[in-house]
C-alpha cells in the first residue's frame, strides 16, 4: 500500500500537480497604509489555501521594517513598493514578484485653481514624501516629458505625508505630490485644495502602458518551488479580496479601521476609489514593471542596482 501511494504521488507530481507541506502555516506581511488595503478582507475571512494550510497575517509599520523582515526571510508573501522589491531582488534576497496590486496612489494636490498638468509646476516649490523614491522620480520624469526642466521646480523633502497634509490645510504648502489616504485627509480639511492631476493618468499620457505599477506582492522563492498550489490559491484569494474592496469601499473601510491599517473607516472608504487597486499576475505585468523600473534606473542606477531578469517574475 505504501509503495502504491508513493507511486501515485510521483505520478501526480509528474502531471504538474503538487502537494503542499502539511500542516503548513504561511506568513503574510502587509505594509501599513494603502499598499496592503486590497488584502484587508483576508484579515477578516481566512483564505482557503488547501487542506492543512493556514495563514498568519501581520501589518508592518514601515518600508524599512519590511526590508528587515524580508532579508531575514520571515514572510512567505509580502506587499511593498515595486521598486523596493526590485532592489531586494538585485541584492539576491530570495523573493519574486507574484503580482502588481497597486496602479497608483499619487496625486498632485494644490490650492492653485489654474494648475492642471506637470508643466504648470515650473517655478513652483513642490513638497514630496521622501527623497529617492517613487514620488520624486515619477514627477521628474513627467516634468521632462512635459518639456519642463526638472531643475526649474524646487523639490522639498523636509516633511512626511501627515505633516504635508496638515500644512496644506493650514495654507503653508501650496503644491504637493501626496499618496492616499493623505490626499483624502487634505481635501476633507480644506475647501480650497483640489487634485490638479494624478500621476497614473500623466504617466499614460507620456506614452507608457496603461499601468503605473507602484506596489506589488512578492512570494518567497522557496514557497513558490515547494508549494505552487498554495501560491496559486493565495493569488486567487488576494485577487478576490481586491475585487471585493473595490466594490465595497464602505465595508472595506470599516475593516481597515478594525485591523489598524492606519486610517479611520470614513477616510479609508473615501480613499479606496483613488488607490488604484489591481491584481495583475507577474507574467502579464512584466512589460509595465520593466518600463516603470527603467525610469527609476535612469534617474538613480546606483539605488536600483540593475533591472531584474526573468527570475524576478514568478510563474504560477
Amino acid at each position: 500500500m505504501k509503495r502504491l501511494l508513493i507511486a501515485l504521488m510521483i505520478s501526480l507530481a509528474s502531471a504538474g500537480l503538487a502537494f503542499a507541506d502539511s500542516p503548513l502555516k504561511v506568513t503574510v506581511a502587509v505594509l501599513k497604509g494603502p499598499t496592503g488595503i486590497g488584502m484587508v478582507r483576508l484579515f477578516d475571512r481566512a483564505p482557503d489555501l488547501g487542506s492543512g494550510v493556514t495563514a498568519d497575517f501581520s501589518i508592518v509599520p514601515s518600508p524599512d521594517a519590511m526590508i528587515a523582515k524580508l532579508i531575514k526571510g520571515e514572510a512567505d508573501f509580502a506587499t511593498l513598493p515595486t521598486d523596493l522589491a526590485a532592489k531586494l531582488y538585485a541584492k539576491k534576497v530570495g523573493y519574486a514578484l507574484l503580482a502588481v496590486v497597486g496602479d497608483n496612489v499619487l496625486y498632485l494636490v494644490t490650492d492653485d485653481a489654474r494648475a492642471a498638468s506637470p508643466k504648470d509646476l515650473a517655478g513652483k516649490e513642490v513638497y514630496l514624501t521622501g527623497q529617492g523614491a517613487t514620488p520624486e522620480y515619477a514627477l521628474k520624469y513627467l516634468l521632462s516629458k512635459s518639456t519642463i526642466d526638472p531643475t526649474s521646480v524646487t523639490f522639498n523633502y523636509s516633511m512626511q505625508a501627515p505633516e504635508i497634509a496638515q500644512s496644506m490645510i493650514a495654507g503653508r504648502v501650496h503644491y504637493s505630490v501626496l499618496p492616499e489616504p493623505f490626499v483624502t485627509l487634505a481635501l476633507r480639511g480644506s475647501k480650497t485644495l483640489r487634485i490638479a492631476f494624478d500621476v497614473h493618468s500623466e504617466w499614460v499620457k507620456a506614452g507608457n502602458p496603461e499601468s503605473f505599477p507602484m506596489s506589488c506582492v512578492v512570494v518567497k522563492k522557496d514557497m513558490l518551488e515547494r508549494n505552487p498550489a498554495v501560491v496559486s490559491a493565495f493569488a486567487r484569494a488576494y485577487a478576490d479580496s481586491i475585487a471585493w474592496v473595490k466594490a465595497n469601499p464602505t465595508d472595506a473601510g470599516a475593516l481597515v479601521e478594525k485591523y489598524d491599517f492606519g486610517m479611520k473607516a470614513p477616510v479609508a472608504a473615501e480613499a479606496i476609489p483613488r488607490c488604484g487597486f489591481v491584481f495583475v499576475p507577474a507574467a502579464d505585468a512584466k512589460p509595465s514593471v520593466l518600463g516603470f523600473l527603467t525610469v527609476f534606473f535612469g534617474f538613480s542606477p546606483d539605488t536600483l542596482g540593475k533591472l531584474p531578469d526573468d527570475g524576478f517574475f514568478a510563474r504560477f
